[in-house]
């Protein structure tokens, strides 16, 4: 269920940095982890490492979706209500 997914999710983004800290690749060591690759400046190439699960199956995956500030805000713009006072909350006392 949600745990299993969730809990895979948490332990690989926790690989990732627990490896990234010890040697600078986020890449553990024998991982069958996706590979999480450098940023690229071209308009395909690699922009983020994407972390997502629900209810069966936990995704890790490159994306080359580029974040911006006022694309986060148009996203958290069309939450309902409730969801979105939660995220400011969150943000702001974090």
């Amino acid at each position: 269920g949600m745990d299993k997914s969730w809990h895979f999710t948490n332990h690989a983004m926790m690989a990732y940095v627990a490896s990234f800290a010890w040697t600078g690749d986020p890449n553990p060591t024998g991982s069958r982890l996706p590979a999480w690759l450098p940023w690229s400046n071209t308009a395909t190439g690699p922009k983020l490492i994407r972390f997502d699960a629900d209810r069966q199956h936990p995704r890790i995956e490159m994306s080359d979706e580029e974040l911006t500030e006022a694309g986060v805000r148009a996203r958290l713009g069309s939450l309902p209500d409730a969801a979105r006072r939660r995220v400011d909350v969150e943000v702001a006392f974090g």
